[in-house]
């Protein structure tokens, strides 16, 4: 059932606000598995085929906002599965004023134990995910 759902939601979702084309997508405009890491070249390359002003992306799971060009690209970071250092869920406010874009990156702590709890006792959910939630920085 959850996975016919996600099947069918669309691989892109774009809308217009205060003239800026937004594009949101998981993994880059070219593709849903595609990873747009916080790298310039990678990101000029990947934006090149793309009128979006701004890209609000996830699939690696790294929170950022970079401007590439006249782009701004925007990555929330993760919910349960963090690879940003931490075991906090990461989420981003985006505000659009007078076409300048200002992102605030926030993060939120959650009782790990309980999730590490959760994954141990789901036969479908493989355990190095602990791992991520526990990282030995």
């Amino acid at each position: 059932m959850n996975r016919c759902f996600l099947e069918a939601l669309p691989g892109d979702i774009g809308m217009s606000f205060e003239g800026l084309k937004l594009l949101f997508v998981h993994g880059s405009p070219r593709s849903t598995s595609e990873y747009m890491f916080e790298d310039i070249k990678l990101l000029e390359g990947i934006t090149s085929s793309t009128s979006a002003d701004v890209i609000i992306s996830g699939h690696t799971h790294l929170p950022y906002h970079v401007k590439v060009g006249s782009k701004d690209i925007i990555n929330a970071g993760s919910v349960g599965k963090p690879k940003h250092g931490n075991a906090n869920s990461t989420y981003v406010i985006i505000e659009i004023l007078n076409g300048m874009i200002k992102t605030e990156i926030l993060e939120v702590s959650y009782d790990v134990d309980q999730m590490v709890e959760a994954i141990r006792t789901n036969p479908f959910i493989h355990d190095n995910i602990i791992q991520q939630l526990r990282p030995k920085f």
